[in-house]
């Protein structure tokens, strides 16, 4: 049983670390951070959640079964790096070439740039994601 306290805290800090991990990814596939940060900073914000409101009752509230959903997103995960990978050696590239867009000048944005790097940084997050929530959830047992 925890405190009000801790929940309150939770409440408050949780949706913090995700929008951090949000903007660490989205960042991170053109500077440092990306996937891999971005999941550790996922999997801590779920851990607190664990921690204040029990893994049952989060469970239920969100009505998410844990190890069906950690196997989904690490498949998901590594068959995105794969995909993402093996795609230029179709165009006779070396595996991994990155390609970029230029996306239309925004006046409050500038120039925006998408890299293919961002759907690899993707494949990381939700592999790191699962595999962390896989150990979490076989901790907490």
């Amino acid at each position: 049983m925890t405190t009000l306290i801790t929940k309150t805290a939770a409440k408050i800090v949780a949706p913090l670390i995700f929008v951090t991990s949000m903007v660490l990814f989205v960042q991170g596939h053109n500077t440092i951070g990306g996937g891999f940060v971005a999941a550790v900073l996922i999997v801590s914000a779920i851990s607190l959640l664990y921690i204040a409101y029990g893994t049952e009752n989060l469970t239920r509230l969100l009505n998410i079964y844990p190890s069906e959903l950690n196997r989904k997103m690490l498949v998901s995960g590594l068959m995105l790096i794969l995909l993402t990978g093996s795609i230029p050696v179709l165009f006779n590239m070396p595996f991994l070439t990155q390609a970029y867009w230029v996306l239309p000048t925004i006046s409050f944005l500038g120039e925006l740039k998408i890299s293919t790097a961002i759907f690899f940084d993707l494949g990381v997050l939700l592999t790191v994601t699962g595999s962390l929530l896989s150990i979490l959830s076989g901790v907490s047992r």
